[in-house]
């Protein structure tokens, strides 16, 4: 899996008619785009992968930098932050950087 940076310039930046939802990116990668997917009917957005198969293996990511990654946000937001961050803790242990936290600072006793 990968992404590749998108610029949100006014001329990369298109929007489905019938669903809302918007892709940012310069005008090359944005034509790169299957022409299915930048105009209705939007089958394949009912039909798409989700994250879930991506993730159990039953659907193959992007095997080079030419394909675009589609992600749509439902019940998902924030999921990328989670994925990112544990790639940076991963990095930053393999580098030796970082310090322990003491469990207390997370943990506290609520009295009603």
């Amino acid at each position: 899996m990968g992404r590749e940076s998108f610029e949100g310039t006014d001329e990369g930046i298109r929007h489905f008619s019938s669903i809302a939802t918007s892709v940012a990116g310069e005008a090359e990668v944005v034509s790169r785009m299957p022409s299915g997917a930048r105009q209705g009917p939007h089958d394949w957005f009912h039909n798409a992968p989700g994250i879930t198969d991506l993730m159990t293996g039953e659907v193959a990511g992007r095997n080079s930098p030419e394909q675009i990654t589609f992600f749509h946000t439902s019940g998902t937001q924030g999921l990328q932050f989670a994925a990112a961050a544990g790639k940076v803790y991963e990095e930053a242990r393999k580098r030796g950087m970082g310090r322990d936290l003491p469990t207390d600072w997370f943990l506290e006793t609520i009295r009603d």
